[in-house]
């Protein structure tokens, strides 16, 4: 008897070591992703970036004046986007007034810069009180 709970014991431990000692499959980077990166984000050469894939494309997740960042590529390195976060300081002033104007009183807890291929810029700001509006860069608020 105690042989066989010993023996199930043993089998035990040996599955779940099994399963905690399997790696998330590791995203290979093309190199022409990989060298955009370091084109874009020198940084990125001496700091760790995470690759995962989305959809079709690579998504490099590393950080900027520590701050969270993602960079999303096609296979042949060209940017779909671009999105970090930002301090509030840094959203554009036509975007602080029409909040200002439109949400008074309201305290802004994260701003999200997102840079599409083209070089257009979109803002997605969530206030403390979870209310997240979107903005294009003149200001005029996304629908």
């Amino acid at each position: 008897m105690k042989n066989r709970i010993g023996l199930m014991l043993i089998v035990g431990l040996l599955m779940t070591s099994c399963l905690f000692a399997q790696d998330t499959a590791k995203v290979i980077v093309p190199k022409a992703v990989s060298n955009k990166m370091i084109g874009i984000f020198p940084q990125t050469q001496l700091d760790p970036v995470t690759w995962s894939k989305e959809g079709a494309n690579y998504k490099g997740a590393f950080v900027i004046m520590d701050k969270p960042a993602f960079a999303i590529f096609d296979e042949k390195g060209q940017v779909i986007r671009i999105e970090r976060r930002l301090h509030y300081t840094y959203l554009p002033k036509k975007i602080v007034s029409n909040l200002n104007e439109q949400y008074p009183g309201n305290v802004i807890e994260d701003v999200y810069e997102t840079t599409d291929a083209a070089g257009g810029k979109t803002y997605k700001t969530t206030f403390k009180y979870k209310k997240t509006i979107n903005f294009k860069e003149d200001g005029l608020e996304v629908k």
